[in-house]
């Protein structure tokens, strides 16, 4: 997306990547019961890619600058519930 921008000649807007550069979270079966037995989440370390290795590509391709933010994080606990933009 952010290159995609370059080639627009979009110089304000921004990309916002949201990620835990962690893998994925262990499941949560009481809260979710479909993660009961969930047998994924023990290779999850192989979707873990370190922020800085992220930020490396981006510097690599010279796209890596204000207009791209990292949030580093759970999606459940950096990006807003819907329900509470509600007034």
């Amino acid at each position: 997306m952010r290159a995609i921008l370059d080639a627009l000649k979009d110089p304000q807007r921004r990309v916002w990547l949201f990620d835990s550069f962690e893998g994925l979270p262990k499941p949560d079966p009481e809260s979710f019961q479909q993660d009961k037995d969930d047998p994924h989440w023990r290779y999850a370390f192989c979707l873990a890619v370190r922020l800085e290795q992220v930020k490396d590509n981006f510097e690599k391709y010279e796209l890596l600058d204000e207009r791209t933010q990292f949030v580093k994080g759970w999606f459940r606990d950096t990006i807003p519930h819907p329900r509470s933009q509600i007034s």
